[in-house]
């Protein structure tokens, strides 16, 4: 039960090593609940399941090291939402609209004055 705990914790905390908020979020959620699931195995099962929880462990540092090669630095707009940051000028520009324009109907896509 402690090294199912310890686990369940250390999956939790490489997950937030994750660059990638997507990611990051989905393999957090997953280990919730797959840890709840797996609450009422038998014996036999449970030497399983952490097994799997260790090479699940170890697909999650593999990661979080992949994206802090490949990150490119950017936030998310989720992550600027959570720090609280709404104003035009620190939010990035997808295609060169501001997530403020495109969610006010700008078009991403302008017209050429050769179409």
């Amino acid at each position: 039960m402690a090294a199912a705990r310890a686990l369940y914790r250390s999956i939790l905390r490489e997950s937030k090593g994750i660059a990638d908020y997507n990611f990051r979020s989905y393999a957090a959620r997953r280990a919730r609940v797959g840890f709840e699931d797996a609450r009422a195995v038998e014996a036999e099962d449970a030497a399983r399941l952490y097994e799997e929880g260790r090479k699940t462990l170890e697909m999650i540092r593999r990661q979080a090291l992949l994206g802090q090669w490949y990150n490119p630095g950017e936030q998310n707009v989720m992550e600027y939402l959570q720090l609280g940051i709404t104003t035009t000028e620190k939010q990035p520009k997808y295609h060169g609209v501001s997530t403020v324009e495109a969610e006010a109907g700008v078009s991403l896509f302008k017209k050429t004055s050769g179409s």
